[in-house]
């Protein structure tokens, strides 16, 4: 959640969402953020999740469809031909190797019967399943790593599995390659990637600070 704190007599910023979305009908367009029906009164704070709470429509008043914002999926940040670890070899800890939660390994069934031969994430969240390569990725915390990669097997014990890297959580926070984080230890470095404002979004909203500013 993102605030912008304005001085008195200062023009307010516009602050309107209006992501680059698909029409259907009009193509590429702007799209218009549009609330839920308990949103409508003016008193009532609106916050809430895309696809819950809120949509996007087309912004021409002939159409006004829903439209669809363009995102970036996760498959272009992920470097499939990393190699991983089989689930049967279990999960590395300290010294020795352990077998994994019958919960991850229930997660990693389901994404085999959805997704077949296609790899996937598995989400290391509570009501958290898995997710399409083709989606954008979940949310990047700053504490640990919740998204496990998965190569499918013939079973789930002939997965091939690892934690997505620190790199690659970067790029989904749309940090380029040749960006450089202080420090060297891991948590440090998480801690970095996962705080961070997304690079779009920190662009975006100083896009719309700056023509407020005197």
């Amino acid at each position: 959640m993102l605030f912008v704190f304005s001085k008195k007599g200062l023009p307010l910023p516009d602050l309107s969402v209006r992501p680059p979305s698909l029409c259907a009908d009009c193509g590429p367009v702007d799209g218009v953020q549009v609330w839920g029906k308990r949103f409508s009164e003016p008193e009532v704070l609106k916050v809430g999740t895309y696809g819950q709470q809120y949509r996007y429509r087309c912004p021409n008043e002939r159409c006004g469809a829903l439209v669809q914002p363009v995102t970036r999926t996760i498959r272009e940040h992920i470097d499939l031909s990393s190699p991983g670890r089989l689930v049967r070899e279990g999960r590395p800890n300290r010294k020795k190797y352990e077998p994994y939660a019958e919960e991850t390994r229930r997660k990693i069934g389901i994404g085999l019967r959805r997704f077949g031969d296609e790899p996937f994430l598995v989400v290391l969240r509570n009501h958290c399943t898995v997710q399409s390569l083709d989606e954008p990725i979940g949310a990047i915390t700053a504490e640990g790593n919740h998204h496990l990669l998965v190569k499918p097997g013939r079973t789930v014990d002939d997965c091939e599995i690892q934690m997505i890297s620190l790199r690659t959580k970067a790029r989904a926070q749309r940090f380029p390659d040749q960006h450089e984080f202080a420090g060297t230890l891991a948590s440090d470095l998480t801690r970095q990637v996962g705080n961070a404002v997304p690079v779009n979004v920190a662009r975006w909203l100083a896009e719309r600070i700056a023509p407020a500013l005197p």
